[in-house]
């Protein structure tokens, strides 16, 4: 592969090639290459990130073949890879082959990492890293993952995605630190069985963790963010979390009466104006099964039909 430091953005489509061996450092003489796309669109599977779907239709497909083909073959990495360019800002690397990132490579400007459907390991870089740019990490359909890759040290992540990584046993304790993290995909990671105090997130998506049994709560950070009411309307999405205790679904339920009381009594002109980046929603809960109806008082609350925010009094909240 060629380029010169004009280079600036790449986008490969590698369905329409037989074979391309790359090794070493391809993109040696492309210093300013900012944008970095390597993907096959014909294998690529659409799955339910919306939590509109129902259950059965997200698995069904999470599971369905993906044309005949798991991972693309056309892509030879079997020498290595040596380098990246440090001026990358987007990475989109679909079924990366490698375990880790280049180690001559600095991700200290990276913004955006994504690896679907990659072979990514829990070492995917070094421990020296610089991290503080990284706000948004999708590593979903990683099927050799088994722990999470170390974002202890990146303050302003926003955004992580764990989709369907069926081998991560767990999720650091160190994430409820995570001040800036606003939504965490962890739907069908289906070898979970803990999930640690969270900091305060618009979106939750536990959807298909079927080994999932203990839900910490993560009132201290709700009460600490008590006055950011923009904070507190959300989605949070357990479905076919099957083995929860009940002093999980205890905790799931004490953490939605708080959040529903905050969106209640808070002023509707700071809900109005706080804008909503990640287009969520308007305060639904979903649980595994819907076995028990749980009614929650909604006594001092009002309805409000501007376009953020609707609370009807005959909501009901559903615990497995």
């Amino acid at each position: 592969m060629y380029g010169t430091s004009t280079v600036q953005c790449i986008s490969f489509d590698t369905s329409n090639i037989t074979r391309l061996e790359l090794c070493g450092s391809p993109f040696k003489k492309m210093s300013n290459l900012r944008f970095l796309m390597i993907h096959d669109p014909h294998l690529r599977v659409e799955y339910n990130y919306g939590f509109d779907f129902g259950s059965k239709l997200v698995k069904y497909l999470l599971y369905v073949p993906r044309f005949g083909k798991r991972y693309n073959n056309n892509l030879d990495l079997s020498q290595g890879l040596q380098s990246l360019p440090n001026s990358l800002r987007y990475l989109y690397w679909q079924e990366y082959p490698l375990k880790s990132l280049p180690t001559k490579f600095s991700l200290q400007n990276l913004v955006e990492l994504r690896l679907p459907y990659s072979f990514a390991g829990k070492k995917l870089w070094s421990k020296n890293q610089n991290l503080g740019n990284l706000k948004v990490i999708e590593l979903c359909f990683c099927k050799h993952l088994t722990e999470v890759p170390d974002l202890s040290r990146c303050p302003k992540i926003e955004h992580i995605d764990l989709y369907g990584c069926t081998k991560l046993v767990r999720i650091p304790s160190y994430f409820k630190h995570l001040d800036k993290l606003r939504c965490l995909n962890l739907g069908w990671c289906t070898s979970i069985k803990f999930l640690p105090e969270l900091p305060v997130l618009r979106c939750l998506q536990a959807e298909g963790c079927t080994s999932l049994k203990t839900v910490s709560s993560s009132r201290n950070s709700l009460t600490q963010a008590w006055d950011k009411y923009e904070l507190f309307r959300g989605r949070f999405h357990f479905g076919e979390c099957t083995n929860l205790d009940e002093n999980a679904r205890t905790n799931i339920m004490t953490d939605t009466r708080l959040r529903i009381m905050r969106v209640a009594t808070a002023p509707v002109n700071s809900l109005t104006q706080a804008g909503d980046k990640y287009e969520l929603f308007r305060g639904r809960f979903p649980f595994a099964d819907h076995q028990n109806t749980v009614s929650l008082s909604l006594s001092h609350m009002h309805a409000r039909t501007h376009r953020h925010t609707f609370i009807s009094p005959s909501c009901h909240f559903f615990t497995c």
